[in-house]
């Protein structure tokens, strides 16, 4: 201009229709000789760019891929939004965003975010996906292949990282028909690809795919998930919540993933042992032979946990019940130790010296 150089930002051009990209780009051709400098701002949307303006060799045209924001650099624009230091709790859920300006100032923008920042807060943290960033990425997701989505949105399923392999095997595929699907996904900067494992960018966009499926389709496409992790033998522990949320009662094959994970885990977190054993005994019928097992391993976890009143209160009611021996044996030990540790010696050497005719009893 007259009075001197002059910047002009367009930002969110990824929304542009071609005329408006081919108007910019005459304006930058017929202003070669001016000291004027555009910037344009765009998102990827499927894994394109804006034409028009995207060729690196065009008169000295640089285009600038911006990082993920750093912990710290999160941690600023949270005090400067919301003038004053955010809490651990919320630092912590601000990482779902991964660093993404965009989904880092929506969740700080939520009115979740703001209460629970006031000086009263126990939290002080957010626990719903504001509608901007939601609206946003179900856009992208539209714009997107039916096969790259349905890869993307089986992967919500399996969770937040998957090997290619696993991917494949849960949509009933070859891995080499991924190959299209995979490169729109990590174009779009959906999913990230760190060399033996494909993920989502942000812990958000998962919570926000996996929001997209039909609750009446997640149990099944949960139970598929686990039985694919279970013809591949994973961890019990693995497997273990995708067939909490897609077994029905009477599933034997469920119960007995629960009652394996509840092992693995039994030693680390009782209390998430307890939890599993709790589905499990939830999926047995009363009158079948594992529901007595499964009670009897829910007491012993129950111990564990050191919920003695509960592990107590169901050993009451179950050695009302007729036992076979190695269930009255597991139970009456579980007795042992609820009473030894709240004290009552008696009791607890009476309950070990019903288990002896048991013991001798047993082949």
């Amino acid at each position: 201009t007259a009075t001197g150089p002059t910047v002009v930002v367009i930002d969110d051009a990824q929304w542009a229709d071609e005329a408006s990209l081919d108007t910019i780009a005459a304006i930058g051709d017929r202003l070669l000789d001016r000291p004027l400098l555009m910037i344009l701002g765009s998102r990827p949307i499927s894994g394109s760019s804006p034409s028009g303006s995207t060729d690196p060799d065009r008169h000295g045209e640089v285009r600038l891929r911006l990082e993920p924001l750093s912990p710290e650099s999160v941690r600023e624009v949270a005090t400067d939004t919301l003038g004053r230091s955010p809490s651990r709790q919320l630092l912590q859920d601000l990482e779902r965003a991964g660093g993404n300006p965009f989904f880092v100032l929506a969740l700080l923008d939520s009115d979740q975010a703001v209460r629970d920042q006031g000086p009263d807060s126990a939290r002080a943290g957010i626990d719903l996906v504001p509608t901007a960033v939601r609206d946003t990425v179900v856009d992208q997701l539209s714009e997107l292949d039916a096969d790259t989505r349905e890869m993307i949105r089986r992967g919500a399923v399996l969770g937040s990282t998957w090997t290619a392999s696993l991917l494949a095997e849960a949509l009933g595929r070859p891995v080499s028909s991924l190959t299209g699907a995979v490169e729109e996904a990590l174009n779009a900067r959906l999913l990230v690809d760190d060399g033996s494992v494909l993920a989502f960018r942000h812990d958000l966009l998962r919570e926000i795919v996996y929001g997209t499926l039909s609750p009446a389709l997640l149990a099944g496409l949960h139970l598929e998930v686990g039985r694919v992790l279970l013809s591949q033998n994973r961890p019990a522990a693995d497997i273990a919540p995708h067939f909490i949320r897609g077994a029905e009662p009477g599933d034997l094959e469920a119960v007995a993933v629960l009652r394996r994970a509840a092992a693995e885990l039994g030693h680390v977190s009782p209390a998430a042992a307890t939890e599993l054993l709790e589905h499990a005994v939830a999926l047995v019928p009363e009158h079948h032979p594992e529901h007595q097992r499964c009670l009897v391993e829910l007491i012993q976890s129950y111990v564990f946990s050191a919920e003695l009143e509960r592990s107590s209160t169901l050993a009451d009611d179950l050695l009302a019940a007729s036992l076979p021996p190695q269930f009255e044996l597991g139970l009456r030990n579980a007795r042992t130790q609820v009473f030894f540790l709240r004290g009552f010696a008696r009791r607890a050497a009476a309950e070990f010296e019903a288990m002896v005719p048991i013991v001798d009893g047993q082949p």
